[in-house]
């Protein structure tokens, strides 16, 4: 029992970072893919060094999934897979009904992104905690 709460507390730092993973996948996606429309989001972008903000978000996420990595491998490991798959349906799903990302969709792959990832991370801690299999 005494080491429950330092369970708990891992569990709420993933938590934490799933929000700041989540921004950095969208930033990164936002500046990457194709614009759907001269809207804000493109004039940002264009306006922006798009190289400086890819590299930024990159490291940061990378920050973001060795800190679940450390704390949690396998909560790491299964976050890693939905971010990958989130963003892959996220392209080709504002590809085709919008012709690329706009702001708009760039909030919504945000909030998809956050539901998707915290659905995944209570699953996880869920399944692999009740169970008492091997769960870091």
């Amino acid at each position: 029992a005494p080491l429950s709460f330092l369970e708990d507390a891992r569990e709420v730092i993933i938590f934490c970072i799933i929000f700041v993973l989540s921004r950095c996948v969208s930033g990164f996606c936002a500046i990457s893919f194709k614009s759907a429309k001269e809207g804000t989001l493109n004039l940002f972008a264009k306006s922006s060094s798009v190289t400086a903000v890819k590299i930024i978000t990159i490291i940061e996420a990378f920050i973001c999934i060795a800190g679940m990595a450390f704390l949690m491998p396998l909560t790491a490991v299964f976050i890693t897979l939905t971010v990958v798959l989130t963003v892959i349906w996220y392209y080709f799903k504002t590809k085709k009904e919008f012709g690329g990302v706009t702001g708009d969709t760039a909030g919504y792959l945000l909030l998809i992104l956050e539901r998707n990832l915290l659905f995944v991370a209570v699953l996880v801690s869920f399944i692999f905690g009740k169970f008492n299999v091997i769960y870091m």
